[in-house]
């Protein structure tokens, strides 16, 4: 006699369920990796545009031109901006996305260990049964004998 588990089909459908929302955690974090890069970046160009600025100012420029790196800050401050709130989202829902990922390993933690008591108990029993058989084989054979 086998061992066959009831909840099979349910412990293979949370498996393929923690597979997939791996697969989800992995893209999520990546955009979030992107997205955050891209933020980083154009907060170092505002940095840099901001240290040119200010060297033209201590050497002198004309306010044409001061006008058009200011533009070009502001410009910048907006995407940043823009940046900043796609990479807040990003790691919302790479968070959301690992908390999923968690719960469902709790999960099918449960259904696993649950698997593997019923099929301690299964064998234990299977060792009882073919204890009794020996046993019952042993006095028909004594019995036998006399």
């Amino acid at each position: 006699m086998t061992f066959e588990y009831t909840l099979q089909k349910v412990l293979d459908l949370k498996k393929r369920q923690k597979e997939e929302l791996q697969q989800q955690y992995s893209e999520a974090m990546n955009t979030f990796e992107t997205v955050a890069t891209k933020l980083y970046h154009l907060l170092k160009q505002r940095e840099k545009l901001e240290e040119q600025a200010r060297e033209k100012i201590a050497v002198g420029t004309s306010i044409h031109e001061l006008q058009q790196r200011e533009m070009l800050i502001v410009q910048l401050h907006q995407e940043i901006q823009q940046q900043q709130r796609a990479t807040s989202l990003a790691r919302e829902r790479m968070d959301k996305k690992h908390r999923d990922l968690q719960a469902i390993s709790i999960e099918l933690k449960k259904y696993e260990k649950m698997k593997q008591q019923k099929q301690e108990r299964f064998l234990l029993e299977e060792k009882k049964r073919e204890q009794q058989i020996m046993d019952e084989l042993s006095v028909q054979a004594f019995a036998f004998r006399v």
